[in-house]
């Protein structure tokens, strides 16, 4: 539900930077690690302030942990 909204507000205003940051949200909570990359460059392209690119850079740092995660929780089993 989180996605299908998040895609709803992106095609609403999509010059916005916070759509697609709650795009990469959502697919990294459903573990499509590209996909949420692709939404935070989306993103990041589209931040204008300083502190929004540093939210946005955020993001990628927490995708890129959450995926290693995941990989080394694969590898485990």
């Amino acid at each position: 539900r989180a996605l299908a909204l998040a895609q709803q507000a992106r095609r609403a205003d999509p010059q916005s930077y916070k759509p697609p940051y709650y795009v990469g949200l959502a697919m990294m909570a459903l573990g499509e690690f590209d996909a949420a990359l692709q939404a935070q460059r989306q993103s990041l392209a589209l931040a204008q302030m300083p502190e929004q690119k540093e939210a946005v850079e955020a993001l990628r740092t927490a995708i890129e942990a959450q995926q290693g995660v995941t990989e080394a929780d694969s590898a485990l089993q």
